[in-house]
């Protein structure tokens, strides 16, 4: 098994508050120590995003160490990221690592396509549905950026891969990309979220 030298920053912890179902205490005090508000946190943590059970994993050097010694699939993404996907035994996890929270609109019924709202996530308009449950998952995806010493740590999320959210600092064919993508793909969200 490969043992990548990944590094990441408080940045990415910040960001993995979204893709933890219970965020470690450890975590939260780090972020407040270090600048962040109660009000940024909580926010990044309501933000909606399929998230690791905490069974599996609820901090982000723990997680960087499963999915960096775990077996995986290897891709290279539009942007040069290096995508990992790793999918894990229903034996050892029989409820999945964490819930899904990205699906094709091609799943949907007619009448919860009727109930899709649309919410800015990270400054793009993107399609939303409440749900009562979000689906669980086996697989994981990590990315990484290559670095001169090894690879930065970009995200990691319960679920197959998907392309960036489109930003305006895209070139435009990665943007096209990116939009097309998630033109097909709806965000959901727990009713009691």
């Amino acid at each position: 098994m490969l043992n990548r030298k990944i590094k990441y920053n408080i940045h990415n912890e910040f960001h993995m508050l979204r893709h933890f179902e219970n965020v470690e205490q450890g975590t939260i005090d780090f972020l407040l120590s270090n600048g962040f508000s109660i009000h940024e946190i909580e926010t990044e943590i309501q933000a909606a995003g399929s998230r690791f059970f905490p069974q599996f994993s609820n901090r982000l050097n723990t997680l960087i160490e499963i999915l960096n010694h775990f077996p995986s699939q290897e891709l290279l993404s539009i942007n040069g990221n290096l995508i990992l996907t790793s999918t894990f035994e229903k034996k050892d996890y029989p409820n999945g690592i964490g819930t899904e929270a990205v699906i094709s609109l091609d799943l949907l019924t007619e009448d919860e396509r009727n109930l899709i709202s649309h919410k800015k996530n990270r400054d793009f308009s993107l399609a939303h549905l409440k749900v009562a449950r979000l689906p669980s998952t086996h697989s994981a995806t990590m990315i990484l950026k290559r670095i001169a010493d090894g690879y930065h740590f970009i995200t990691a999320y319960p679920g197959h891969p998907s392309q960036p959210i489109p930003a305006k600092n895209m070139d435009k064919e990665m943007y096209r990309i990116c939009e097309e993508f998630w033109s097909r793909m709806v965000f959901l969200e727990k009713i009691d979220s």
